[in-house]
């Protein structure tokens, strides 16, 4: 859903970064095939001076660049918390006009919310057939008490089978 978005905004002209912020369970760069570094990691921990759109990647794909996380971060809401990640958010914004943040799931760990608090806009992916009312409902409920207010919610992974007359030609309308 991340890269989607990412595609979308970068075909409209806007200069595009991708940043993965789920440190547990990343898997933007292997699917990509980018290579981990420069991560999202390493430029928290040693800042560079560089421009950001000369050391990050592009993918030829979707037109955006994107900055991976490594897995394995000791503590990643504490990284995600850092004045070092607050700086590299900043510099994000100084060189790119859409930042897209692709977090962990915020049911699972509360490691999106430091994110979620610094973003302007917020979709919320559910996955169709796989998210539970409740599941949705506990989630929002999570993000009330944190003050988080989504601005959409997408439904994700809905086959076309099941959709059936919702479907117009390639594109799904709800």
């Amino acid at each position: 859903t991340s890269l989607l978005l990412a595609h979308a905004a970068a075909k409209t002209g806007k200069s595009v970064v991708v940043v993965e912020t789920d440190l547990r369970r990343s898997s933007i760069a292997s699917l990509l095939k980018v290579p981990p570094r420069p991560s999202l990691n390493s430029l928290t921990s040693t800042p560079t001076d560089a421009p950001l759109r000369d050391i990050l990647h592009k993918d030829d794909l979707t037109g955006a660049y994107i900055l991976p996380a490594e897995q394995g971060a000791d503590d990643p809401g504490s990284l995600l918390l850092s004045d070092r990640m607050s700086a590299l958010i900043e510099r994000l914004e100084a060189e790119f006009d859409i930042i897209v943040f692709d977090t962990s799931p915020i049911l699972s760990v509360s490691d999106a919310l430091p994110i979620l608090r610094q973003s302007d806009e917020i979709v919320l992916a559910v996955r169709w057939k796989k998210s539970s009312a409740d599941s949705l409902a506990d989630c929002m409920r999570q993000l009330r008490v944190a003050d988080i207010t989504p601005t959409c919610t997408v439904l994700t992974m809905v086959g076309r089978r099941e959709a059936g007359a919702y479907w117009a030609g390639d594109y799904a309308v709800y």
